[in-house]
């Protein structure tokens, strides 16, 4: 942790602590795992408490070896995924996915606007990725060398520059209707 003038140094197994900053002003946490960093800033303007959450970038994939197969293989942090548990509409089987408590899918709300039913959906990057005939698709949840910011949340050049989050009707409906 550093704010330029002074650092500190530590080795942690997910927590690093500082008792004491002694210079009010910006100073910036970094963490560095498996030869990956993550870092993130915060203003000291007091002697209190203050926390930082670093996270690393998560990466899911999904392969199509290019087969006549529809069977995807999973890769990267999703490799070792169990297949989700589909909902049923009796009322007893709600459903479940591995997926369910990872961004960008837990971030996926219900939201109404003006009568409509729409999912808020917020920024993640993909990469896709062929060779030969298989074809790889990856999600991340951050920002990482390589990807690309989805299309849906690009910059669209009307001045609001990235959406942090899009909304998709949450029904399918025709032009006279609400989703």
């Amino acid at each position: 942790m550093t704010d330029g003038d002074t650092t500190y140094t530590d080795t942690s197994a997910g927590t690093a602590i500082v008792y004491y900053i002694p210079n009010n002003g910006t100073w910036t946490a970094t963490a560095t795992l498996s030869g990956e960093s993550t870092s993130d800033s915060v203003i000291v303007n007091s002697y209190q408490t203050y926390s930082i959450e670093l996270a690393f970038v998560h990466i899911y994939g999904a392969e199509w070896d290019g087969s006549s197969s529809t069977v995807l293989s999973r890769t990267d942090e999703s490799a070792l995924f169990v297949d989700p548990n589909p909902y049923v509409a009796d009322g007893n089987h709600p459903g479940s996915s591995p997926f369910d408590n990872l961004m960008p899918w837990k971030g996926m709300t219900v939201e109404t606007i003006n009568d409509n039913v729409l999912v808020k959906v917020p920024k993640f990057w993909y990469k896709i990725t062929t060779n030969g005939s298989s074809i790889k698709f990856q999600i991340a949840d951050k920002a990482t060398s390589g990807f690309n910011v989805s299309p849906a949340h690009q910059d669209r050049g009307d001045g609001a520059g990235e959406r942090d989050y899009i909304y998709v009707g949450r029904y399918h409906s025709i032009s006279t209707y609400k989703s």
